[in-house]
């Protein structure tokens, strides 16, 4: 085992270094920790709209790492990684493609968060031979009722945070009974823990690219299978 690697099995969320891969014409952030167990097939994990790499909570990529390899990975032009955001998942699981080959992967699980996904789906899509195991959490199809108004959604959160001094994503990820409004400030103390080290801040052009991106997955409807398919079923 190679002085990385063993670097990477005992770290924890809030100490684990930023690394940087070049690939597919950029430079993409991620980090890297976990056990050895499992280190064949290691969980790729990629985040929710208008975050970074900090924007992951540490309770549970700790919580995952303590059985397996994880590896997070962000998304080009979003914090420190290089380049233009892109406003399309399938260029976004292009990316990401890119990304984990470039770590010298062959096959891998994926964790998709929310818009991660979504870009999930289409790496799915692209590279099925690259992926072993799935989770989707919080996410939605293609076409799925709803998203088409993700920017009404968003925007509303960001404009009631700003008024009431509060982080949007208390307003977006929690409901208002007290139970949420506790779990909401914990969520929000466990993202600060990280103190060296951390992501660059996601600039206001990230969120009208990857906003445009959830708009067009939300119109583009897959086709219903027609006769000749459902004959096939």
């Amino acid at each position: 085992m190679s002085p990385h690697e063993e670097e990477s099995t005992s770290m924890r969320f809030v100490a684990a270094p930023t690394r940087t891969i070049t690939a597919a014409g950029a430079h993409f952030v991620y980090r890297e920790l976990g056990d050895e167990i499992d280190r064949e097939v290691p969980l790729v994990a990629l985040t929710h709209l208008g975050a970074n790499l900090d924007s992951w909570d540490p309770e549970l990529i700790d919580a995952l790492a303590t059985q397996r390899r994880v590896i997070l990975i962000g998304y080009r032009g979003v914090g420190s990684s290089s380049g233009t955001p892109r406003d399309r998942f399938d260029q976004m699981a292009q990316d990401a493609i890119a990304a984990i080959r470039a770590l010298g992967l062959t096959r891998v699980d994926l964790f998709g968060l929310s818009m991660g996904g979504m870009v999930v789906q289409e790496v799915l899509r692209l590279a099925p031979d690259l992926v072993d195991r799935v989770i989707l959490a919080g996410t939605g199809p293609q076409g799925g009722p709803g998203l088409t108004r993700m920017t009404g959604t968003f925007v509303r959160g960001i404009l009631r945070g700003a008024a009431s001094l509060t982080n949007p994503t208390t307003l977006l990820f929690f409901t208002r009974s007290d139970n949420a409004k506790h779990a909401a400030r914990a969520y929000q103390a466990r993202l600060k823990l990280r103190r060296i080290g951390r992501d660059k801040p996601v600039r206001p052009g990230v969120l009208v690219a990857q906003l445009r991106a959830v708009k067009r997955w939300g119109s583009n409807r897959i086709p219903p299978l027609g006769p000749s398919s459902q004959d096939r079923c």
